[in-house]
């Protein structure tokens, strides 16, 4: 019997519906350069209830509120598997930006680059090393 499958499993070829558009939005947000503050770190704000990314800087949309649609079987079998909701919708998504933002060359024009949780801003995913840092520790100069 194979592997059994993880919440990411069912996630992934919905999301991966929406990669070029992803690419295409990140693109766009980047052919101009982004004015920021002296020590500001570029930040991607993530709602997790209507999975809208907003670039913080320039309150550019780059996903709009409800861009995603996941069909009912696929949040059941995200719960099957272990998932709850929208918990692992959202982590899913900010590892699924990360994997448009190293497609586009993000790291190459801003790094480090961030996402967070709208409300939550002590949470800071970074985009290219792939993991949750507190907003010190994302911060530190």
């Amino acid at each position: 019997m194979g592997e059994a499958k993880k919440p990411a499993d069912y996630l992934r070829p919905v999301f991966d519906r929406h990669a070029d558009r992803l690419d295409a939005a990140l693109r766009a947000a980047l052919a101009e350069p982004i004015p920021m503050d002296e020590g500001r770190r570029l930040q991607l704000e993530v709602c997790p209830y209507f999975y809208r990314v907003v670039l913080t800087d320039t309150d550019e949309e780059i996903l709009p509120d409800g861009w995603l649609d996941l069909p009912s079987e696929v949040l059941m079998a995200v719960e099957a598997a272990g998932g709850e909701s929208p918990e692992a919708e959202t982590e899913f998504l900010v590892r699924w930006l990360a994997d448009g933002w190293e497609r586009v060359g993000g790291p190459r024009q801003y790094s480090p680059a961030f996402a967070f949780y709208h409300g939550y801003h002590d949470g800071q995913f970074d985009l290219e090393q792939r993991r949750w840092l507190s907003a010190e520790e994302a911060f530190r100069k």
